[in-house]
């Protein structure tokens, strides 16, 4: 194998890899947010407990909170503590789905909490909202690009390569 044969390849391939690498979204990489909930037993508050994947707390997160009745508009916003808590009760005179975001730097997280028509809060159905977590939300865009990006410089080599076979031919 002689060298004008290989250069050609070897070049595409490194700057392939390295378009790709600076191609990816760096919150792609990034830790999640999770949050898990309690029910203080003596003033029935619900307290949210956040932390990073890493362990490290969600500390000074925005939280909004959202009521059934007036889903557009914030019923109330606060901060998580420096432990990554935040306590509330929803007024239980307004039945329905209550929202409950937190969000930071790119992270969030949002928690449903059901009261009942009755005033009750239903512990057990408090969920995960089922939408997608925002810093992932890049991912799929920055793979398609480091796709067609990659197929751009692959014809590009090729083409060098055919340059560089006429010039030391």
């Amino acid at each position: 194998m002689t060298l004008k044969s290989w250069i050609a390849p070897w070049i595409a391939s490194v700057i392939l890899v390295g378009a790709t690498l600076t191609a990816w979204p760096a919150q792609a990489w990034a830790h999640a947010v999770e949050t898990n909930f309690m029910v203080n037993l003596v003033t029935q508050d619900l307290e949210f407990v956040s932390n990073y994947s890493t362990g490290e707390p969600f500390d000074g997160a925005t939280v909004t909170i959202f009521s059934p009745d007036q889903p557009d508009t914030p019923w109330g916003e606060s901060h998580m503590d420096e432990d990554g808590r935040f306590s509330f009760v929803p007024d239980i005179a307004i039945p329905g789905d209550w929202r409950v975001e937190f969000y930071q730097d790119g992270h969030s997280d949002l928690m449903v909490v059901p009261v009942q028509p009755n005033g009750a809060i239903e512990y057990q159905r408090i969920s995960w909202d089922e939408g997608q977590d925002i810093h992932h939300a890049g991912l799929p865009l920055a793979a398609l690009e480091a796709l067609v990006l990659g197929s751009g410089l692959g014809i590009l080599a090729f083409r060098f390569r055919k340059l560089l076979r006429q010039a030391f031919s």
